[in-house]
């Protein structure tokens, strides 16, 4: 919850501003909501796999873990 509470204000413009980043309040859910909607998702709240592909995106890509081949 930290990680997605910290990253899901980035891509709105907003602040990470919780008193408990652990915990999925209204608050997270709502703003989870506007994202999906805003990316043309379901806005139902539950961050599902294509939500976090979507969230990743928008955020610092050096962040991202990839995997290479090295031979």
């Amino acid at each position: 919850m930290a990680w997605l509470r910290d990253k899901l204000p980035k891509t709105q413009g907003a602040s990470a501003d919780s008193l408990e980043p652990d915990t999925f309040d209204v608050d997270l859910q709502e703003r989870v909501i506007a994202f999906q909607r805003s990316h043309d998702l379901i806005g139902d709240g539950i961050v599902t796999p294509l939500t976090l592909i979507h969230l990743n995106d928008m955020v610092d890509k050096s962040a991202v873990p990839v995997l290479t081949n090295n031979p």
